[in-house]
Protein backbone atom coordinates (compact mmCIF):
# COMPACT_ATOMS: atom_id res chain seq x y z
CA UNK A 1 0.00 0.00 0.00
CA UNK A 2 1.43 3.32 -1.02
CA UNK A 3 1.92 5.94 1.62
CA UNK A 4 -0.32 8.94 1.40
CA UNK A 5 1.41 12.04 0.14
CA UNK A 6 1.88 14.53 2.94
CA UNK A 7 0.58 18.04 2.45
CA UNK A 8 3.12 20.82 2.20
CA UNK A 9 3.12 23.20 5.13
CA UNK A 10 3.49 26.44 3.19
CA UNK A 11 3.61 28.63 6.30
CA UNK A 12 6.58 26.69 7.66
CA UNK A 13 8.17 26.62 4.20
CA UNK A 14 7.95 30.40 3.84
CA UNK A 15 9.33 30.92 7.35
CA UNK A 16 12.26 28.61 6.58
CA UNK A 17 12.98 30.39 3.30
CA UNK A 18 12.97 33.78 5.01
CA UNK A 19 15.14 32.40 7.79
CA UNK A 20 17.59 30.98 5.27
CA UNK A 21 17.83 34.29 3.44
CA UNK A 22 18.35 36.08 6.75
CA UNK A 23 21.10 33.66 7.71
CA UNK A 24 22.96 33.71 4.42
CA UNK A 25 22.76 37.44 3.74
CA UNK A 26 25.53 38.44 6.21
CA UNK A 27 27.60 35.47 5.02
CA UNK A 28 27.23 36.65 1.44
CA UNK A 29 28.37 40.14 2.40
CA UNK A 30 31.32 38.72 4.32
CA UNK A 31 32.58 36.81 1.28
CA UNK A 32 31.96 39.67 -1.13
CA UNK A 33 33.69 42.28 1.05
CA UNK A 34 36.62 39.92 1.74
CA UNK A 35 37.46 39.81 -1.99
CA UNK A 36 36.95 43.53 -2.65
CA UNK A 37 39.58 46.22 -2.68
CA UNK A 38 39.16 49.18 -0.29
CA UNK A 39 38.55 51.48 -3.27
CA UNK A 40 35.43 49.46 -4.16
CA UNK A 41 33.76 50.12 -0.81
CA UNK A 42 31.17 52.75 -1.73
CA UNK A 43 28.72 54.59 0.53
CA UNK A 44 25.56 53.01 -0.80
CA UNK A 45 23.82 49.66 -0.43
CA UNK A 46 24.27 48.70 -4.08
CA UNK A 47 28.02 49.18 -3.84
CA UNK A 48 28.21 47.06 -0.70
CA UNK A 49 26.19 44.24 -2.27
CA UNK A 50 27.90 44.25 -5.69
CA UNK A 51 30.47 41.64 -6.68
CA UNK A 52 34.10 42.75 -6.67
CA UNK A 53 35.44 44.06 -9.97
CA UNK A 54 38.35 41.64 -9.70
CA UNK A 55 38.53 38.56 -7.53
CA UNK A 56 41.80 38.61 -5.63
CA UNK A 57 43.35 36.89 -2.62
CA UNK A 58 45.43 39.93 -1.62
CA UNK A 59 43.16 40.68 1.33
CA UNK A 60 43.67 37.19 2.70
CA UNK A 61 47.45 37.46 2.36
CA UNK A 62 47.52 40.84 4.11
CA UNK A 63 45.16 39.60 6.83
CA UNK A 64 47.50 36.70 7.57
CA UNK A 65 50.42 39.10 7.90
CA UNK A 66 48.62 41.60 10.13
CA UNK A 67 47.25 38.96 12.53
CA UNK A 68 50.41 36.81 12.57
CA UNK A 69 48.00 34.13 11.44
CA UNK A 70 49.98 30.95 12.01
CA UNK A 71 51.09 31.92 15.51
CA UNK A 72 47.59 33.01 16.48
CA UNK A 73 46.13 29.89 14.87
CA UNK A 74 48.49 27.72 16.90
CA UNK A 75 47.39 29.37 20.16
CA UNK A 76 43.71 28.99 19.26
CA UNK A 77 44.19 25.33 18.32
CA UNK A 78 46.12 24.59 21.49
CA UNK A 79 43.53 26.19 23.76
CA UNK A 80 40.53 24.76 21.90
CA UNK A 81 41.77 21.18 21.50
CA UNK A 82 43.06 20.95 25.06
CA UNK A 83 39.76 22.30 26.39
CA UNK A 84 37.78 19.80 24.31
CA UNK A 85 39.80 16.78 25.44
CA UNK A 86 39.74 17.74 29.12
CA UNK A 87 36.04 18.69 28.98
CA UNK A 88 35.08 15.31 27.52
CA UNK A 89 37.13 13.40 30.10
CA UNK A 90 36.22 15.41 33.20
CA UNK A 91 32.64 16.40 32.43
CA UNK A 92 31.63 12.92 31.27
CA UNK A 93 32.83 11.47 34.58
CA UNK A 94 30.97 14.15 36.53
CA UNK A 95 27.82 13.62 34.46
CA UNK A 96 28.02 9.84 34.98
CA UNK A 97 28.47 10.08 38.76
CA UNK A 98 25.71 12.65 39.16
CA UNK A 99 23.34 10.98 36.70
CA UNK A 100 23.55 7.55 38.30
CA UNK A 101 23.72 9.00 41.81
CA UNK A 102 20.45 10.92 41.45
CA UNK A 103 18.63 7.58 41.19
CA UNK A 104 19.94 6.54 44.62
CA UNK A 105 20.37 9.67 46.75
CA UNK A 106 18.56 13.00 46.77
CA UNK A 107 21.79 14.82 47.62
CA UNK A 108 23.02 14.24 44.06
CA UNK A 109 19.96 16.10 42.81
CA UNK A 110 21.07 19.15 44.80
CA UNK A 111 24.62 18.84 43.43
CA UNK A 112 23.21 18.59 39.90
CA UNK A 113 21.06 21.71 40.30
CA UNK A 114 23.95 23.59 41.92
CA UNK A 115 26.29 22.86 39.00
CA UNK A 116 23.68 23.55 36.31
CA UNK A 117 22.77 26.87 37.95
CA UNK A 118 26.21 28.09 36.90
CA UNK A 119 24.79 28.67 33.42
CA UNK A 120 22.81 31.62 34.75
CA UNK A 121 25.83 33.51 36.12
CA UNK A 122 26.99 36.14 33.57
CA UNK A 123 30.68 36.46 32.82
CA UNK A 124 30.64 40.19 33.53
CA UNK A 125 30.06 39.47 37.24
CA UNK A 126 32.99 37.05 37.40
CA UNK A 127 35.42 38.98 35.21
CA UNK A 128 37.17 41.23 37.71
CA UNK A 129 37.54 38.64 40.51
CA UNK A 130 38.87 36.10 37.99
CA UNK A 131 41.45 38.54 36.61
CA UNK A 132 42.76 39.21 40.11
CA UNK A 133 42.77 35.57 41.19
CA UNK A 134 44.44 34.23 38.05
CA UNK A 135 47.14 36.91 38.33
CA UNK A 136 47.82 36.01 41.98
CA UNK A 137 47.97 32.29 41.17
CA UNK A 138 50.24 32.75 38.16
CA UNK A 139 47.53 31.60 35.74
CA UNK A 140 47.40 34.71 33.57
CA UNK A 141 48.32 32.61 30.53
CA UNK A 142 46.97 29.92 28.23
CA UNK A 143 46.74 27.38 31.07
CA UNK A 144 44.54 29.77 33.03
CA UNK A 145 42.26 30.32 30.04
CA UNK A 146 41.88 26.55 29.55
CA UNK A 147 41.08 26.07 33.24
CA UNK A 148 38.42 28.79 33.11
CA UNK A 149 36.84 27.26 30.01
CA UNK A 150 36.56 23.92 31.80
CA UNK A 151 34.67 25.66 34.60
CA UNK A 152 32.49 27.78 32.29
CA UNK A 153 31.33 24.84 30.14
CA UNK A 154 30.91 22.38 32.99
CA UNK A 155 27.22 23.25 33.72
CA UNK A 156 26.09 22.78 30.13
CA UNK A 157 28.17 19.64 29.54
CA UNK A 158 27.05 18.01 32.79
CA UNK A 159 23.47 18.75 31.79
CA UNK A 160 24.00 17.06 28.42
CA UNK A 161 25.81 13.99 29.77
CA UNK A 162 23.33 13.49 32.60
CA UNK A 163 20.41 13.60 30.20
CA UNK A 164 22.08 11.27 27.70
CA UNK A 165 22.73 8.63 30.37
CA UNK A 166 18.99 7.93 30.41
CA UNK A 167 19.43 6.33 26.97
CA UNK A 168 22.02 3.85 28.26
CA UNK A 169 20.41 0.77 29.90
CA UNK A 170 21.44 -0.03 33.46
CA UNK A 171 21.46 -3.72 32.47
CA UNK A 172 24.79 -3.23 30.70
CA UNK A 173 26.43 -1.92 33.86
CA UNK A 174 24.84 -4.65 35.94
CA UNK A 175 26.21 -7.28 33.56
CA UNK A 176 29.68 -5.75 33.83
CA UNK A 177 29.37 -5.77 37.61
CA UNK A 178 28.45 -9.47 37.57
CA UNK A 179 31.55 -10.14 35.45
CA UNK A 180 33.68 -8.55 38.17
CA UNK A 181 34.33 -5.14 36.62
CA UNK A 182 34.80 -2.22 38.98
CA UNK A 183 32.81 1.00 38.64
CA UNK A 184 35.86 2.71 37.13
CA UNK A 185 36.37 -0.05 34.56
CA UNK A 186 32.66 -0.21 33.78
CA UNK A 187 32.63 3.49 32.95
CA UNK A 188 35.66 3.40 30.64
CA UNK A 189 34.89 0.08 28.94
CA UNK A 190 31.09 0.19 28.70
CA UNK A 191 29.57 3.63 29.32
CA UNK A 192 32.21 5.95 27.87
CA UNK A 193 32.24 4.33 24.38
CA UNK A 194 28.43 4.37 24.26
CA UNK A 195 28.41 8.12 24.91
CA UNK A 196 30.42 8.78 21.74
CA UNK A 197 27.60 10.73 20.01
CA UNK A 198 27.32 13.00 23.06
CA UNK A 199 31.11 13.39 23.11
CA UNK A 200 30.87 14.74 19.57
CA UNK A 201 28.07 17.12 20.55
CA UNK A 202 30.00 18.39 23.58
CA UNK A 203 33.11 18.77 21.42
CA UNK A 204 31.24 20.85 18.83
CA UNK A 205 29.57 23.15 21.37
CA UNK A 206 32.75 23.58 23.41
CA UNK A 207 34.84 24.19 20.30
CA UNK A 208 32.47 26.84 18.92
CA UNK A 209 32.38 28.76 22.18
CA UNK A 210 36.11 28.46 22.86
CA UNK A 211 37.23 29.25 19.33
CA UNK A 212 35.02 32.32 19.04
CA UNK A 213 35.59 33.76 22.52
CA UNK A 214 37.26 37.14 22.80
CA UNK A 215 36.64 38.36 26.35
CA UNK A 216 38.27 35.56 28.35
CA UNK A 217 41.65 35.59 26.54
CA UNK A 218 41.52 39.39 26.41
CA UNK A 219 41.24 39.89 30.18
CA UNK A 220 43.36 36.89 31.23
CA UNK A 221 46.22 36.90 28.70
CA UNK A 222 46.49 40.66 28.30
CA UNK A 223 50.14 41.71 28.06
CA UNK A 224 51.52 38.21 27.52
CA UNK A 225 51.95 38.59 23.75
CA UNK A 226 50.03 35.35 23.19
CA UNK A 227 47.10 36.18 20.91
CA UNK A 228 44.33 33.89 19.79
CA UNK A 229 42.70 34.49 16.40
CA UNK A 230 39.79 36.56 17.82
CA UNK A 231 42.27 38.75 19.72
CA UNK A 232 44.48 39.21 16.68
CA UNK A 233 41.45 40.28 14.64
CA UNK A 234 40.99 43.28 16.92
CA UNK A 235 43.93 44.84 15.05
CA UNK A 236 41.61 45.71 12.19
CA UNK A 237 39.53 48.07 14.34
CA UNK A 238 41.09 51.32 15.56
CA UNK A 239 39.81 54.67 16.80
CA UNK A 240 40.21 56.03 13.25
CA UNK A 241 38.18 53.37 11.49
CA UNK A 242 37.98 49.71 10.51
CA UNK A 243 39.52 47.90 7.57
CA UNK A 244 36.50 45.82 6.64
CA UNK A 245 38.12 44.07 3.70
CA UNK A 246 40.95 42.60 5.77
CA UNK A 247 38.67 41.98 8.75
CA UNK A 248 36.20 39.86 6.79
CA UNK A 249 39.02 38.02 5.04
CA UNK A 250 40.43 37.16 8.46
CA UNK A 251 37.02 35.98 9.69
CA UNK A 252 36.68 33.60 6.76
CA UNK A 253 40.18 32.21 7.37
CA UNK A 254 39.31 31.64 11.04
CA UNK A 255 36.04 29.94 10.06
CA UNK A 256 37.71 27.18 8.02
CA UNK A 257 39.27 25.16 10.92
CA UNK A 258 36.07 25.07 12.99
CA UNK A 259 34.05 24.05 9.93
CA UNK A 260 36.47 21.18 9.26
CA UNK A 261 36.13 20.12 12.89
CA UNK A 262 32.34 20.03 12.53
CA UNK A 263 32.56 17.90 9.39
CA UNK A 264 34.70 15.38 11.30
CA UNK A 265 32.16 15.18 14.16
CA UNK A 266 28.97 15.31 12.09
CA UNK A 267 28.56 11.52 11.84
CA UNK A 268 28.12 11.17 15.59
CA UNK A 269 25.72 14.13 15.69
CA UNK A 270 23.63 12.49 12.97
CA UNK A 271 23.44 9.40 15.15
CA UNK A 272 21.73 11.43 17.88
CA UNK A 273 19.36 13.19 15.47
CA UNK A 274 18.36 9.98 13.68
CA UNK A 275 17.58 8.00 16.81
CA UNK A 276 14.10 7.78 18.25
CA UNK A 277 13.61 10.00 21.27
CA UNK A 278 13.97 8.01 24.48
CA UNK A 279 15.43 4.95 22.76
CA UNK A 280 18.90 3.60 23.38
CA UNK A 281 21.36 3.58 20.52
CA UNK A 282 21.86 -0.15 20.85
CA UNK A 283 18.11 -0.77 20.42
CA UNK A 284 17.93 0.69 16.90
CA UNK A 285 18.63 -1.64 13.96
CA UNK A 286 21.40 -0.48 11.67
CA UNK A 287 19.27 -0.91 8.54
CA UNK A 288 16.69 1.49 10.03
CA UNK A 289 19.37 4.07 10.77
CA UNK A 290 20.71 3.77 7.21
CA UNK A 291 17.22 4.21 5.76
CA UNK A 292 16.57 7.29 7.86
CA UNK A 293 19.94 8.72 6.86
CA UNK A 294 19.12 8.35 3.18
CA UNK A 295 15.84 10.20 3.68
CA UNK A 296 16.94 12.94 6.06
CA UNK A 297 20.72 13.39 6.05
CA UNK A 298 20.75 16.11 3.40
CA UNK A 299 18.17 18.18 5.32
CA UNK A 300 19.90 17.75 8.67
CA UNK A 301 23.31 18.52 7.18
CA UNK A 302 21.99 21.74 5.66
CA UNK A 303 20.62 22.91 8.99
CA UNK A 304 23.76 21.98 10.93
CA UNK A 305 26.11 23.61 8.43
CA UNK A 306 24.04 26.80 8.52
CA UNK A 307 24.17 26.75 12.32
CA UNK A 308 27.94 26.26 12.33
CA UNK A 309 28.42 29.28 10.08
CA UNK A 310 25.96 31.34 12.09
CA UNK A 311 27.41 30.60 15.52
CA UNK A 312 30.84 31.72 14.41
CA UNK A 313 30.13 34.70 12.20
CA UNK A 314 26.87 36.40 13.19
CA UNK A 315 28.12 38.49 16.12
CA UNK A 316 31.27 39.70 14.41
CA UNK A 317 29.79 40.40 11.01
CA UNK A 318 26.75 42.27 12.34
CA UNK A 319 28.91 44.36 14.64
CA UNK A 320 30.87 45.56 11.63
CA UNK A 321 27.95 46.44 9.36
CA UNK A 322 26.81 49.43 11.42
CA UNK A 323 29.45 51.80 10.09
CA UNK A 324 29.75 50.70 6.47
CA UNK A 325 27.30 53.12 4.90
CA UNK A 326 27.70 56.85 5.56
CA UNK A 327 29.26 56.14 8.94
CA UNK A 328 25.85 55.79 10.59
CA UNK A 329 24.44 52.69 12.30
CA UNK A 330 22.07 50.68 10.17
CA UNK A 331 19.36 49.45 12.51
CA UNK A 332 18.22 46.89 9.98
CA UNK A 333 21.42 44.91 10.43
CA UNK A 334 21.02 44.81 14.19
CA UNK A 335 17.42 43.72 13.73
CA UNK A 336 18.71 40.96 11.47
CA UNK A 337 20.88 39.87 14.39
CA UNK A 338 17.82 39.19 16.53
CA UNK A 339 16.10 37.35 13.67
CA UNK A 340 19.37 35.46 13.24
CA UNK A 341 19.27 34.11 16.78
CA UNK A 342 15.60 33.24 16.46
CA UNK A 343 16.33 31.30 13.27
CA UNK A 344 19.07 29.34 15.02
CA UNK A 345 16.79 28.40 17.90
CA UNK A 346 14.10 27.33 15.44
CA UNK A 347 16.59 25.06 13.70
CA UNK A 348 17.81 23.67 17.02
CA UNK A 349 14.50 23.07 18.76
CA UNK A 350 11.86 22.51 16.10
CA UNK A 351 12.91 22.16 12.50
CA UNK A 352 15.37 19.31 12.82
CA UNK A 353 12.98 17.37 15.06
CA UNK A 354 10.32 17.67 12.33
CA UNK A 355 12.72 16.40 9.68
CA UNK A 356 13.55 13.17 11.51
CA UNK A 357 10.01 12.14 12.35
CA UNK A 358 8.70 9.16 10.45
Amino acid sequence: MMRERQKTNWVLTVVLILGTVTVFFPLYMAFVIAFKQPSEMTNDVAGALAFPAKWSLDNFRQAMEVTDFWHSLGNSLLITLTTIVLAILIHSIAGYVIGRGMARKKSFRFIYLYIVSGMFVPFSILMMPLVKQTAQMGLGNRAGVILLYLVFYMPMNVLLYTGYLKNIPMALEEAADIDGASTWKTFWKVVFPMMMPMHATVAILTALGTWNDVMTPLVIMSGTGQNTLPLAQLNFQTQFGTNYNLAFASYILALIPILIFYIICQKQIFCILLCDRGAALSDIPMNEIRTQRLCNAHRIKAGMVVETFVLYTHKRILNKFGNIINGRPLHIFFEIGFVYDIAVHIIDCNVLSLFIQR
